[in-house]
C-alpha cells in the first residue's frame, strides 16, 4: 500500500479533532509523535532561503521610495538608535500604509528584499511588519511564514508581545492573500517546527515548558 495513503488512514483514525475557528474547511488534529515523524520522513524538505537586511544604511537605500525615516514630531523619549525611526511607510506603488504616531513610535528592524517585507518594532515587545507590495497588514515575517507548494495557502503569524504568534491561514485571491482561518492559542500559539507535506496538509510541533519539564505536542492541519 502507498506510504502516503497509509499515513492518511492513520491520521483519520488517530489524534483528537480540535474544533476549527471560523472555517469549516480546516481540520486540526493532535497526533502522536510517531505519526508526525512518519509524515516528516515521507516529505521532501527544502531549507528556507531568506535574504534579510539589518544594516540601516543599506536598508535606507533599498527602501528610499517606500519608507521615510526620521524622528516624529512631538516625540518625548528617543530610542537608543534614532536613525532607525520611521515617519511614514508606503507600498511600492505609493499607497500610504501608516504614519508615525508620537505616542506609539516604530523603528526599523529588518527588510526582506525578495519578499518586499519590512519588519518593525514599537514601544511594546511585539513583532510586526508590513508587506510593501500590497500593503497587507496580516502577513508575518518571511521567517515565520510557510507557503504551500503550489502557493495557494500561506500559514503565518507574528509575536503578539505576550506569549503567542497569532498564527493564521491565508488563501491567495486576486494577487493577494486573505485570512480565512485563525488558530486557537492553545493549539497553534507558536510552531517549534513545521512543514507542508503537500498542498493541503501541514504539520507542526509545539515545545511546551512546564513546571515538571518539557512537553511536546504534535499537530496535523488538513485544508479541504
Amino acid at each position: 500500500m502507498n506510504q502516503n495513503l497509509v499515513l492518511i488512514i492513520l491520521l483519520l483514525f488517530s489524534g483528537v479533532m480540535l474544533h476549527a475557528k471560523n472555517s469549516k474547511d480546516v481540520r486540526v488534529n493532535e497526533i502522536s509523535k510517531s505519526i508526525y515523524l512518519q509524515a516528516y520522513k515521507s516529505t521532501k524538505h527544502s531549507p528556507k532561503s531568506i535574504y534579510k537586511v539589518t544594516d540601516i544604511n543599506i536598508a535606507k537605500k533599498l527602501l528610499a521610495k517606500m519608507v521615510k525615516f526620521g524622528i516624529p514630531k512631538e516625540i518625548i523619549d528617543l530610542p537608543n538608535d534614532p536613525q532607525k525611526m520611521i515617519i511614514k511607510i508606503s507600498t511600492k506603488a505609493g499607497k500610504l500604509i501608516t504614519k508615525a504616531n508620537p505616542d506609539d513610535p516604530i523603528w526599523f528592524v529588518a527588510y526582506y528584499p525578495n519578499e518586499n517585507y519590512l519588519s518593525v518594532e514599537g514601544e511594546y515587545p511585539a513583532d510586526y511588519g508590513f508587506d510593501l507590495k500590497t500593503g497587507n497588514l496580516e502577513m508575518g515575517s518571511p521567517e515565520d511564514t510557510y507557503i504551500s507548494p503550489n502557493g495557494k495557502y500561506i500559514i503565518t503569524g507574528a509575536y503578539n508581545g505576550m506569549e503567542c504568534y497569532g498564527n493564521h491561514i491565508m488563501i491567495s485571491k486576486n494577487g493577494d492573500y486573505k485570512t480565512f482561518y485563525n488558530f486557537l492559542n492553545d493549539v497553534g500559539c507558536y510552531f517549534t517546527d513545521a512543514f507542508w507535506q503537500d498542498n493541503n496538509n501541514f504539520f507542526y510541533s509545539m515545545k511546551i515548558e512546564e513546571e515538571n519539564g518539557i512537553k511536546w505536542k504534535y499537530y496535523h492541519v488538513n485544508i479541504k
